[in-house]
């Protein structure tokens, strides 16, 4: 026992020569090491809080127009209107018979009777007629115009085996030979004299050698005048033939 205590104490003073003879000046930094290797990437950050709103951009300048769309499909027909209100005028109203039994009846017309009492044509084709006006058993003193028409008689021939009237007047602005009568409008038209006591002479305008066709028949312009012909006349007052 007693070595043993002597072993320990004699221990016990080694072991601080034996650190204090190990101590010594510390030597030079040494160089840096190699750069390690990258570490792995860390986890995802929090989302920051949201910027405040930049201001509005300038408007960008507009844009081309696009091309025509396509033609919409027709729409359906509409449905028929209504039939509309019958018309207050019709021709029937207006013409013949119902017209004049409408101005006798209003006072605005009356009936007269003309008796043609001579007509004349001279060499020269100057035409003239006479003829009076009654209203009953009274002269009518006071016409002032009168139309009138005049025509002659064809014999057969020319390609047409019957005699036939042909006039010597023709309607200007028709498409075919359209008879017509002198007015107191048309070009030329004749002249009225009053003779008194309901008594008229009507001189044509028209001279009956040189009158012509509105269109030339068989290339022959001139109705053409011949005295021995038998030759009729009429006469117009208020629109109605006598």
């Amino acid at each position: 026992m007693r070595k043993l205590l002597t072993l320990l104490a004699f221990l016990t003073l080694i072991a601080p020569l034996a650190f204090y003879g190990c101590t010594g000046d510390n030597g030079p930094i040494g160089g840096t090491g190699a750069t390690g290797a990258t570490g792995g990437t860390g986890p995802t950050g929090d989302t920051g809080p949201q910027g405040i709103p930049g201001a509005d951009g300038a408007d960008g300048a507009t844009g081309a127009t696009g091309a025509t769309g396509a033609t919409g499909a027709t729409g359906a027909t509409g449905a028929t209107g209504a039939t509309g209100a019958p018309g207050t005028a019709r021709i029937a109203d207006k013409h013949g018979e119902a017209q004049a039994d409408e101005e006798i009846t209003s006072g605005a017309k009356y009936l007269v009777t003309v008796n043609v009492t001579g007509a004349t044509a001279d060499a020269a084709g100057v035409a003239t007629v006479t003829f009076t006006v009654l209203n009953g058993t009274t002269p009518v003193t006071n016409i002032t115009t009168a139309n009138a028409s005049i025509f002659k008689l064809a014999p057969a021939g020319g390609g047409l085996s019957y005699n036939r009237w042909v006039p010597y007047i023709y309607r200007a602005g028709r498409a075919v030979n359209a008879g017509y009568r002198e007015t107191p409008t048309t070009t030329p038209t004749g002249t009225l004299v009053n003779n008194g006591g309901g008594s008229y002479t009507y001189t044509f305008g028209t001279n009956l050698s040189t009158a012509t066709f509105l269109f030339p028949i068989d290339g022959v312009s001139l109705v053409g005048y011949d005295r021995t012909l038998t030759h009729r006349v009429s006469v117009y007052l208020g629109g109605h033939c006598f």
